[in-house]
């Protein structure tokens, strides 16, 4: 008598985490073919994440499948999976992303015409266009039109605002992290970790120098953040 192999089942599972961290439970998580089985069928497996945002399934082997996320009123774009007998975890991806304007700026005189009657600052004059476009690196050694200032003499107040309409160096950072699980055993478990600080090694800057007279005057001469980091690290659990 001739008997069938058994058939070849691989695993596949995963977690779910929102922007900041937290999984994401009652996602709908579906596995298929690319093309209709014989029965016209698309699905292998379907289901939900638990409340730990985690989805696990064990399916017959095909040559290339479909993984669908689905949560809420959001649909991820699916997955494809060329499975080759191994387990299959598309494991955990954290994204911890800051986006912001820059802050008001404040332009004051390098020398104050007015310290002789206890005056501590002094504003020039604005007498035209403060404000450059483009991005901070390409103004990076005139961020601000000294031109459109001038002196403010001596018992007089100049007439710049407290805040000129020009905004500092925006920020726009994106920090990651990736984690997969391993089972060696039943009981211990590895887990692999890579997450890089600033991963797309995007410069930020401070302030222009405000000091109205200073020879960098408008100029971008700080850096606010670091190079990128990158760090790796693994945990054995028993």
């Amino acid at each position: 008598m001739k008997t069938n192999p058994p058939a070849q089942t691989i695993r596949i599972s995963g977690r779910l985490l929102d922007s900041d961290g937290s999984p994401i439970e009652g996602a709908s998580v579906a596995v298929k073919l690319q093309q209709p089985d014989s029965t016209g069928s698309l699905a292998i497996q379907e289901g939900v994440t638990d409340r730990n945002g985690r989805f696990d399934f064990r399916c017959a082997a095909f040559k290339k499948l479909d993984l669908g996320l689905e949560a809420g009123d959001k649909r991820m774009v699916p997955k494809l999976i060329d499975v080759k007998g191994a387990d299959v975890n598309i494991g955990d991806l954290n994204v911890v992303a800051l986006i912001q304007t820059g802050a008001p700026l404040s332009v004051y005189q390098n020398t104050n015409n007015n310290a002789s009657i206890g005056a501590g600052v002094q504003r020039p004059n604005l007498v035209g266009n403060a404000c450059y476009s483009g991005s901070p690196e390409s103004r990076q050694n005139q961020y601000l039109n000294p031109t459109a200032f001038s002196t403010a003499p001596a018992f007089t107040y100049g007439d710049t605002p407290r805040t000129i309409p020009c905004l500092g160096p925006g920020l726009a950072n994106w920090d990651l992290a990736i984690t997969k699980d391993f089972h060696l055993t039943e009981k211990v478990a590895f887990q692999f970790r890579a997450e890089s600080l600033n991963a797309f090694n995007t410069p930020q800057f401070s302030a222009p120098v405000t000091k109205f007279g200073a020879v960098t005057f408008g100029q971008l001469q700080t850096q606010a953040n670091y190079s990128r980091y990158i760090e790796l690290g693994g945990r054995i659990s028993f």
